[in-house]
């Protein structure tokens, strides 16, 4: 009898083209992307593997290369693939062609601008968003690392950068690893050490975000700015 896995990697591939990932299971996404680094084992059966510890596309994506080789049949080239695919997903997401000409006035859009700018974080980071009088963006640097405090907010730095880029707003933003987005009392006082120090520059702090996987607080919105 003909082997009915027979021709299966190619039906894949060709049902990718035609529909693209739209009709596919993540197993299906997963087993997939397998094709192109393991050339010979079914791919199908270490992409429900994948599946079974990490729980969708998403959480193999996020996973450290130590984790990714925990499952049987990936092999340390292959937890690298699945890196580089999640840090080009990574580039795509934060690539703008002319980000001068993008205006951030919204909560919802910073807040998932932010978001993207978060994705696979394994350490907590602070960033301060600069933009001009018409809330076009003249740059987002990092300012930090760790929990976010008055103390870990260089303002000498932060009024040189935001001097040197002449900017009018800033919008603060920093991640919690865990406990969801909600603001802590030191973000909150953090966000008002900041306002204080360049308020004397007349810029002004138009947002705090605080970005939690894919879920986002915003201090404006939660009428603490």
């Amino acid at each position: 009898m003909d082997n009915p896995h027979k021709g299966h990697r190619e039906r894949l591939r060709k049902r990718f083209l035609k529909e693209g990932f739209s009709s596919f299971d993540d197993h299906n996404i997963l087993e997939l992307a397998l094709f192109y680094v393991i050339r010979q084992r079914d791919t199908n059966e270490i992409a429900h593997a994948l599946i079974h510890r990490f729980g969708s596309v998403a959480g193999v994506l996020e996973a450290s290369r130590e984790e990714l080789k925990e499952v049987d049949g990936v092999s340390e080239a292959t937890a690298t693939f699945f890196q580089v695919i999640a840090e080009m997903a990574k580039v795509y997401y934060n690539s703008d062609p002319a980000p001068k000409a993008r205006v951030l006035n919204h909560s919802d859009q910073i807040g998932e601008y932010f978001v993207r700018k978060y994705l696979g974080a394994k350490k907590e980071l602070i960033y301060l968003l600069m933009l001009d009088n018409g809330f076009h963006e003249l740059g987002c640097e990092k300012i930090g690392e760790g929990t976010l405090t008055s103390a870990s907010l260089n303002t000498r730095e932060i009024a040189e950068m935001v001097l040197r880029c002449r900017a009018v707003h800033v919008i603060l933003a920093h991640n919690h690893l865990v406990n969801g987005p909600a603001p802590s009392n030191e973000d909150i006082v953090a966000t008002s050490y900041l306002q204080a120090a360049l308020g004397h520059l007349d810029v002004d702090v138009t947002d705090h975000i605080i970005v939690s996987g894919r879920s986002y607080a915003s201090l404006k919105n939660l009428d603490y700015l």
